[in-house]
């Protein structure tokens, strides 16, 4: 039960990442108009809001007890790695808005 708590747990903050990200790159607009900046947004947006459609699922998932895999052991991991991997998309963003800051 304990590990059920903190596989929801994890999914909340991965979905509040993802949402984060999501918003980020829909209104990314650069400096410079290449396309492939634009391109690139637009398929960070479309992951970001997965993301986030994925966790919230699971999440709640999770959180009423309807597992919806058969093995109880891959939440934990599973959940985990969705957590890590939007935090770390959420840092890259802060530190381009950091280093955009400082530069001008």
């Amino acid at each position: 039960m304990q590990d059920t708590a903190l596989v929801a747990l994890l999914y909340a903050i991965t979905a509040a990442s993802s949402g984060v990200n999501a918003a980020y790159f829909l209104r990314y607009r650069s400096g410079r108009p290449e396309l492939r900046r634009r391109v690139g947004a637009a398929v960070m947006a479309v992951v970001c809001l997965a993301g986030l459609a994925q966790s919230l699922f699971y999440g709640w998932s999770a959180r009423t007890g309807a597992v919806p895999w058969p093995a109880d052991g891959i939440w934990l991991p599973v959940a985990a790695l969705a957590c890590v991997s939007s935090l770390l998309v959420s840092a890259l963003i802060a530190r381009h808005a950091l280093f955009r800051r400082t530069r001008g």
